[in-house]
């Protein structure tokens, strides 16, 4: 089976914190129910192909995360047993049925970055897409791309990074937990969820982002058991605090000048967050040990 779709892929931009919450529904907590199943409002779901069964491929989830962030994540799942129907297939993307193809949602200022958390569990060779394109006055101007066919059994952030536009006016995003050969087909029944999506900072709970408001930086992420954080030159009395996305603080360092290893090797694979402050500001980071 061949779906033909239009994949135009590829996204860039400039800080702005206030593009929270331009995405249509971006932490999938507001559904509405249409009898059988519920779909997600701002966004058009592979569910209004089912003619027949309840094997829906778009739910409403209560595993969501942040844990602190909301209530619910979409889950999207592949149902190979419906091909060559629509139906088979685990595909969203924001707008009505043409927003596969054109502007769905209205944005402001210059997004470089799309975050969000995933969980993707895969089956055959099923690979996980994300991406996004941008539009000045109907015309698409460019866009980004994040895929895996990597198995992620806990959440995990992702980042995607925009390429290099002028002034965009305009968006849509499409996700698919099947995008093989260069199209939306399934080869496996496989599951991903998805939850918090956000421009230019990460969410860490309903109301705090993770922003760009100090230049930090941290390598590797993800990683193993030691991490090295690196503050611009010109900040001091820099204090480092180590949080658990519940809001637990593990560790404070004070007094670093520019860069700080952080061994982490006492602290269980997860997430982690990271604030970063001294007199010339603050910033977070979020920090994944695999």
């Amino acid at each position: 089976m061949k779906f033909t779709i239009f994949l135009i892929i590829t996204i860039h931009a400039c800080y702005n914190a206030e593009l929270f919450g331009q995405i249509p529904n971006s932490g999938f907590e507001s559904w509405t129910n249409q009898g059988s199943y519920f779909t997600p409002d701002g966004w058009w779901s592979a569910n209004d192909s089912v003619q027949v069964g309840n094997a829906y491929p778009v739910n409403r989830s209560t595993d969501h995360f942040p844990p602190n962030s909301g209530t619910y994540s979409i889950r999207i799942e592949n149902h190979t047993e419906l091909l060559p129907s629509w139906a088979a297939v685990g595909i969203i993307w924001t707008g009505d049925f043409s927003g596969n193809n054109n502007p769905a949602f209205a944005i402001q200022g210059h997004p470089v970055t799309l975050y969000g958390y995933y969980r993707f569990l895969p089956q055959g060779s099923d690979t996980f897409e994300i991406h996004i394109r941008l539009y000045a006055q109907g015309v698409d101007i460019g866009g980004g791309q994040f895929k895996t066919a990597e198995p992620v059994n806990v959440w995990q952030p992702f980042s995607l990074d925009l390429s290099d536009y002028d002034t965009a006016d305009s968006a849509r995003i499409m996700i698919l937990s099947c995008y093989n050969n260069d199209a939306p087909e399934p080869s496996g029944n496989s599951v991903l969820f998805i939850d918090n999506l956000s421009f230019d900072s990460l969410v860490v709970d309903g109301t705090e982002k993770i922003g760009r408001a100090m230049n930090v930086s941290v390598n590797p992420n993800p990683f193993n058991e030691q991490v090295s954080i690196n503050v611009v030159a010109g900040n001091d009395n820099v204090v480092l605090t180590l949080s658990d996305l519940n809001g637990r603080e593990l560790f404070v360092l004070s007094g670093i000048k520019s860069q700080q290893a952080l061994d982490m090797q006492k602290f269980p694979p997860g997430l982690y967050l990271l604030s970063v402050s001294s007199t010339k500001g603050s910033a977070k980071k979020l920090l994944v040990k695999q």
